[in-house]
């Protein structure tokens, strides 16, 4: 919908100029792709090129753009504005929609990130520079909603302060195509924000209130985790090592305590929880398997396990968090506890047979690549014997 939309307003302006005896700077065969680092810009890039040049869409290749980057929102980033606004409030100890002004306002600066008025500043140097690089040429521009406001401010003959009153909050979250031409010093352009379908549309609806549902019982406190206890239960699976140690360096990054426990909630029973260090997860990511071990502990079902291991588990849990990798078992096993004792939990899926609904499994990508290659070597087996193999999978 994205490329069509935009695919037959250039068709209709370009018919128009050729009507006219004009030069068509809409000729989508010369236009100058450029995307942001983001793999959303990317994806946005392969769905229009697709549309406008479906011939030669596998040649074109975009080019990665700084000023096209989106504002830093630091340690705000993924975060609800709901969230980000009650936060704010209680950090500037001010009513909501007086945090939610101060957010708004262009030198509002993100903590660990920037205001919008230095993406702004930014934004204006890095398009006059594009555009005297590329002068003469049409630039299709794959960016960010933050940056399409700091452009049509930019852009606008009125003073700042009133074009971002304007344009303060225009096409908020969305990404953008902009068509840029730069001529006799000046910019101008046109842009078509990118938004959902009808039918991408009920599907975000529906997965939000489902979301909402499962944040109503399970409610992560923002910046009051301290530290987080990780373990691997259930069967094997690949992956479990990369994700580990993927856990401990982001962990130790934003200063939290990280902890593993020996195979899995049999650990958690016998007290084998051990702080990690950077030394400890040297390696960790090209392990075939669990490097902390796993178990299927049935015996967790039983009360005097559960205790035992909750025993354990709380002096970590005053101020943190279990994470639990593993499958269908694992994650109730996850939700008991929580169920049962309050406790913080995350569960990571881990499993080959990927049956936990609304994800990808870890371990699946590795399970699918060995089957095929053993099929694969079966069939060269097959054709040289002329044997029949059943393969179950």
């Amino acid at each position: 919908a994205i490329g069509t939309a935009l695919a037959r307003t250039v068709g209709l302006v370009g018919k128009q100029l050729d009507y006219l005896h004009l030069d068509n700077y809409l000729d989508s065969e010369s236009f100058v792709h450029m995307v942001s680092q983001s793999p959303n810009t990317r994806q946005l890039f392969e769905r229009v090129v697709s549309i406008l040049s479906p011939e030669t869409a596998g040649a074109t290749q975009p080019i990665t753009e700084w000023a096209l980057e989106s504002q830093d929102f630091g340690w705000a980033t993924g975060i609800e504005k709901t969230i980000e606004i009650e936060e704010a409030a209680k950090a500037f100890g001010v009513e909501a929609k007086t945090a939610q002004r101060l957010i708004k306002h262009p030198l509002y600066s993100y903590p660990g990130g920037h205001s919008f008025f230095e993406l702004y500043v930014e934004l204006v140097d890095g398009f006059h520079q594009l555009g005297q690089t590329h002068q003469g040429k049409v630039l299709c521009l794959y960016t960010h909603s933050s940056t399409l406001r700091a452009l049509l401010i930019f852009l606008d003959p009125r003073p700042f302060s009133e074009a971002f009153s304007e344009f303060g909050a225009y096409k908020e979250g969305q990404d953008n195509v902009v068509l840029l031409t730069y001529e006799h010093g000046q910019l101008s352009g046109y842009s078509t924000a990118v938004g959902l379908s009808e039918r991408e549309r009920a599907v975000r609806e529906a997965w939000m209130s489902v979301e909402q549902g499962r944040r109503e019982q399970v409610t992560l406190k923002p910046r009051q985790i301290r530290r987080i206890v990780a373990l691997v239960s259930g069967g094997d699976f690949a992956g479990a090592g990369a994700a580990l140690k993927e856990l401990r360096v982001t962990g130790n990054r934003l200063g939290l305590e990280v902890y593993f426990v020996q195979h899995g909630f049999l650990g958690l029973a016998n007290n084998w929880i051990e702080l990690v260090t950077e030394q400890d997860t040297r390696g960790m990511s090209n392990h075939a398997s669990s490097p902390i071990g796993s178990s299927r502990f049935e015996d967790f079902k039983d009360e005097e396990a559960q205790l035992a291991a909750i025993h354990h588990l709380k002096p970590y849990m005053e101020d943190g968090a279990l994470i639990v990798m593993g499958g269908d078992g694992s994650m109730r096993g996850a939700r008991a506890i929580y169920e049962r004792f309050g406790i913080q939990v995350v569960g990571i899926p881990g499993s080959i047979d990927d049956n936990i609904a609304g994800t990808t499994s870890l371990g699946l990508q590795s399970a699918v690549a060995l089957a095929n290659q053993s099929i694969e070597s079966l069939k060269a087996t097959s054709a040289a014997m002329g044997s029949v193999f059943f393969v179950e999978v």
